[in-house]
């Protein structure tokens, strides 16, 4: 986890199923104050792409995970939807999952 500002920043690749990398975000958000988490993965061949902000974070930042994984998810190739703290995106171009990746930290730098 990279601080970023006030924000624990942990952008990953951890290649696994959808349900796995969920459990491991709640756990970490049950750990972790101002948590902004995206993990990319690669399962059975396709890209998908997990995101988690803390509650607090997108209270005080005006930040809705929803919004956001709608916007990198082109960049896999795909759409995704989800609540305000927590949305996923599936594709069909695992290739962009680094530059999702990269470019979910611009969201949190001013």
């Amino acid at each position: 986890i990279e601080k970023v500002g006030d924000v624990q920043f942990l952008a990953t690749q951890i290649d696994m199923d959808a349900q796995s990398i969920k459990d491991i975000a709640f756990n970490l958000g049950k750990k972790t104050a101002n948590l902004f988490f995206i993990n990319g993965s690669k399962h059975n061949g396709k890209p998908l792409l997990t995101l988690y902000i803390s509650k607090e974070l997108a209270t005080s930042r005006n930040l809705n995970a929803g919004t956001i994984i709608r916007e990198l998810s082109k960049l896999i190739q795909g759409g995704g939807g989800g609540q305000p703290f927590f949305a996923t995106a599936g594709g069909k171009n695992p290739e962009g999952i680094s530059v999702a990746l990269e470019k979910a930290r611009g969201f949190i730098e001013n």
